[in-house]
């Protein structure tokens, strides 16, 4: 069974606290395990809500009790700069600080965004050692995200006896993360995770509060009237009622992922979300004999 797991990616950022804890009440409540974060959450480039996310988490921690939390360290600040400290002193400072915050609920610590090539790679085996030591020590998984050499950690895949757990951006126009870190590090040493799973909210018009318009993103009308067509064709097998539900089930039917991020932005958003997945569960049999996947993999070609 794939992990549906809630992001925080705009919380403090179209998402407020109030609408951040109800979310995470419903996800809990309704069989959610895992949320996902980072140090630089949100990425809106205001240096005081660096940390935010993470400090609304802590707060419903302490107040609700234990949950996994995977938690993305790296980035210098908010800015959505590329600029990353992953040096051992700082591996250990950040790892304290979440210990503070998450306790038991640090389930995952990642790493956010790392530049460097095979000619830093005695840098790299540096923090690969921290991060591996931490892992023992503390008694987290560790994960990677948004590598530009993936090679320079494959001895991470074969240094701990959990799998590694890497978040790559995968949707109907997409696959070109994942792929890239097939090429370089061992299938059955990962999990993969799916985020940008709708293009950050597929839709055909948009208001200036969404997060198309929030992060400046443009879809491609011709990809969404073939994915109208796909839902029209395809309704005796399986109803779609948006672009939300193609994204899940699209994401469902794919083998190389073992998971999916949602970043819903209210109660109802992550409500929809929940229900529609459960349904996949129920129906996974109908869902597979109908070709789905192929079908819908025809769409980006």
């Amino acid at each position: 069974m794939k992990n549906l797991i809630l992001g925080t990616a705009l919380w403090g950022w179209g998402v407020d606290k109030n609408t951040a804890f109800a979310m995470l009440d419903h996800f809990f409540a309704n069989g959610g395990e895992m949320v996902d974060s980072a140090t630089n959450y949100p990425i809106n480039k205001n240096n005081d809500d660096y940390l935010l996310a993470l400090k609304w988490i802590s707060e419903w921690v302490s107040i609700n009790g234990k949950i996994k939390t995977l938690v993305k360290i790296g980035s210098v600040d908010n800015s959505g700069s590329p600029l990353f400290d992953l040096s051992p002193p700082k591996i250990a400072y950040d790892i304290e600080k979440l210990q503070s915050y998450l306790n038991e609920s640090l389930f995952c610590v990642s790493v956010h965004w790392d530049n460097r090539n095979l000619d830093d790679q005695c840098e790299v085996d540096c923090t690969i050692d921290e991060l591996v030591s931490q892992a023992k020590k503390n008694t987290f998984q560790l994960g990677l995200s948004g590598l530009s050499f993936p090679i320079t950690y494959l001895r991470l895949c074969n240094e701990v006896s959990d799998k590694i757990i890497i978040q790559v951006k995968e949707n109907i126009s997409t696959s070109d993360s994942r792929e890239f870190y097939q090429k370089y590090l061992p299938n059955d040493k990962v999990d993969y995770y799916a985020y940008g799973i709708n293009m950050g909210g597929m839709k055909k018009g948009v208001n200036s509060s969404s997060s198309i318009a929030l992060r400046n993103i443009k879809n491609n009308h011709d990809t969404l009237n073939k994915i109208d067509q796909f839902i029209e064709s395809n309704a005796p097998i399986i109803q779609l009622a948006d672009y939300n539900e193609f994204a899940l089930l699209y994401t469902y039917l794919n083998k190389e992922l073992n998971g999916v991020i949602i970043g819903p932005r209210n109660l109802d958003q992550i409500t929809h979300s929940m229900v529609f997945w459960k349904k996949l569960e129920i129906y996974n049999n109908d869902i597979i004999k109908g070709n789905l996947h192929e079908k819908m993999i025809a769409i980006k070609m």
